[in-house]
């Protein structure tokens, strides 16, 4: 093995939470939908927030945005976010892993995360040195899997996914890389076999490659 890619939200840092009150909290004024918004949110984890927001006003909400309206309502989510991931703790000894990882393997992460966003979290964490590259929401994640592979001259058995979805999952799969899961509540479970509650346990993976 001579690479990890990491998913960000759920995988190294506990802001799955901090986004899902923060969509709770800018459609607080809509109770009877509510339920259907979040649920709608959280089963839509490679959806990037924005067209999230569209298709809650147009398909739940049933509320045509002009584009001013659409535009306030992106940087209200933004603002919600933004503090939140930063500050949020990260999951349990993920420090320690990247440290373990940063001489042996090349890193990087593809998140979901707006690009120029998710550099600001990394940095403002001060987590960027870690990770050779990385991939926000621009990208489709397979595709930034495979760009890394190309790029960097890997193999398929060269290279490790680790994410806490089952959309990681599956973008793993149709790269052909490996792929070790987090649990964050998300339904992993459901769709993989190689599940590890924090990123200590995944250390303990890495080091025996019992994957």
């Amino acid at each position: 093995m001579k690479a990890i890619i990491f998913d960000l939200d759920g995988t190294l840092i506990e802001s799955n939470a901090v986004k899902d009150r923060a969509f709770a909290k800018m459609f607080q004024s809509f109770p009877d939908h509510i339920d259907e918004i979040i649920a709608y949110h959280k089963s839509h984890n490679h959806v990037v927030r924005y067209d999230k927001i569209r298709h809650i006003y147009n398909h739940i909400l049933k509320i045509k945005l002009s584009d001013d309206e659409f535009a306030q309502a992106s940087l209200l989510i933004d603002d919600l976010i933004r503090s939140g991931v930063i500050e949020c703790d990260f999951v349990h000894g993920a420090v320690d892993f990247l440290q373990y990882c940063k001489t042996r393997f090349k890193l990087f992460v593809v998140s979901m995360t707006p690009d120029s966003e998710l550099l600001n979290i990394l940095q403002a964490r001060e987590m960027a040195e870690f990770f050779v590259s990385v991939y926000g929401a621009s990208w489709k994640k397979t595709d930034a899997i495979l760009h890394i592979m190309k790029r960097e001259s890997l193999r398929e058995n060269e290279v490790i996914y680790i994410g806490d979805a089952p959309e990681d999952a599956r973008s793993a799969d149709k790269a052909g890389v490996a792929f070790l899961g987090r649990d964050s509540g998300r339904c992993l479970l459901d769709v993989s076999d190689v599940v590890v509650k924090d990123m200590a346990e995944a250390q303990t993976k890495i080091e025996t490659l019992d994957i």
